[in-house]
């Protein structure tokens, strides 16, 4: 994180002196700036006033509840951006759901542990910075169009930066990457990552368009997934929530098709959601079979979250199985007959290689890609991700 602990300012809702007593207590550790609010109204003035790095707000208060006023804040130009961690007791799945639903990025149940607290803190206050660094790239590639040249440099550097450099060590599992872009930068990304001991992320993503634009929202689709991923969060309810934080961000007809799944090590079971996506496809040496997984769900930042329902499946794994996530450019590919690859084509080829490494069937996959278009090369950007039960 950039800044030192000490410049960020947080603003702490309850009508509790004693929570917000122990909360002070918690907080003053890492010598954040702390401001206090009895109750909903104080809080949206001193919010409008204060603009703090991030709000920590009790649900049960009389009058205006933490719901009512987290709906007031995030519908506040100068407030709506703030990031909003709600205080309960309370633990039904509605609650938390209404909250993620109204705009709050987390939720800490009381009583508070300390190192939880301050984790989830820390943690939303480092990607409010990532987004804001983001943000201030974007306007900066698009005020200094004459400095084309170096700025397109750094934002590849920049992309690469967000794609993971290493994967977490996965039980009985392998991940292997395939990552070509048509031009410097482009529109595809990717990311495989730990939610919590035995649970593991694995999402493959396609933002419209090409070049610069693509780039700049890649950059911002993926901070704010990086936003709605939390232990505990079906993929289901992941995907509308980047839907939620994209709105009124993009310009119309800017989105993104995903694909993001969530490994049990323990279970071997695979949870996943399909936005707008390709089909992952499951490649089952044992049966010699592919499995198709999709789901209905509308594509990220197309719609209003209120007119869209994210569907969520879930499929056992096996010893041995190869689940492959991949962006529609290994798809689109023509020979000089117009014919195009396609599903059933990919579909084809991995079955008759499916017992190559994971490695090789990337590279093998991509090689066939080359020589099905007969000269003509691949005209989007391709992502491939395999991940084995071994």
């Amino acid at each position: 994180m950039e800044r030192t602990n000490s410049i960020f300012s947080i603003l702490v809702v309850d009508d509790t002196p004693k929570n917000i007593q122990l909360l002070l207590t918690i907080l003053r550790k890492e010598a954040y700036q702390i401001h206090v609010a009895n109750n909903g109204l104080q809080a949206l003035k001193k919010a409008q006033t204060l603009l703090p790095d991030l709000i920590l707000l009790d649900i049960m208060m009389p009058g205006m509840d933490g719901f009512e006023t987290c709906r007031q804040l995030k519908s506040a130009p100068d407030t709506e951006n703030i990031p909003i961690i709600f205080l309960t007791a309370r633990t039904e799945s509605e609650d938390i759901v209404k909250g993620f639903e109204l705009g709050a990025v987390d939720y800490i149940t009381k009583p508070f542990n300390s190192a939880e607290l301050l984790a989830r803190v820390h943690t939303h206050l480092e990607l409010k910075q990532k987004e804001k660094t983001i943000q201030e790239s974007y306007q900066v590639i698009r005020t200094h169009q004459d400095r084309l040249i170096s700025e397109l440099k750094q934002a590849k550097a920049t992309q690469h930066s967000i794609l993971p450099q290493q994967f977490p060590q996965i039980l009985n599992g392998r991940v292997a990457v395939k990552y070509v872009l048509m031009e410097e930068i482009g529109g595809d990304f990717y990311d495989v990552f730990e939610l919590e001991e035995n649970l593991f992320g694995l999402m493959v993503a396609d933002v419209t368009g090409h070049g610069v634009s693509a780039a700049l929202l890649s950059f911002m689709f993926s901070s704010l997934f990086s936003q709605a991923c939390h232990a505990g969060t079906s993929t289901a309810v992941t995907m509308r929530l980047t839907n939620s934080y994209i709105e009124n961000k993009v310009e119309d007809g800017k989105f993104a098709t995903m694909c993001y799944a969530i490994y049990n090590s323990t279970t071997q079971q695979l949870t996943y959601t399909v936005a707008g996506h390709p089909p992952g496809l499951v490649i089952r040496p044992s049966t010699n079979e592919i499995i198709e997984l999709d789901t209905k769900g509308a594509i990220v930042g197309l719609l209003s979250t209120e007119m869209i329902n994210y569907e969520e499946k879930t499929i056992q794994l096996y010893t041995g199985d190869k689940l492959l996530l991949y962006t529609d450019g290994i798809l689109e590919i023509f020979n000089e007959q117009g014919k195009m690859l396609g599903l059933s084509g990919l579909k084809s080829f991995v079955l008759q290689n499916q017992n190559s490494t994971i490695e090789n069937l990337l590279e093998q996959l991509y090689e066939f890609g080359n020589e099905f278009s007969e000269g003509n090369g691949f005209t989007d950007d391709v992502t491939m991700l395999v991940f084995e039960i071994t």
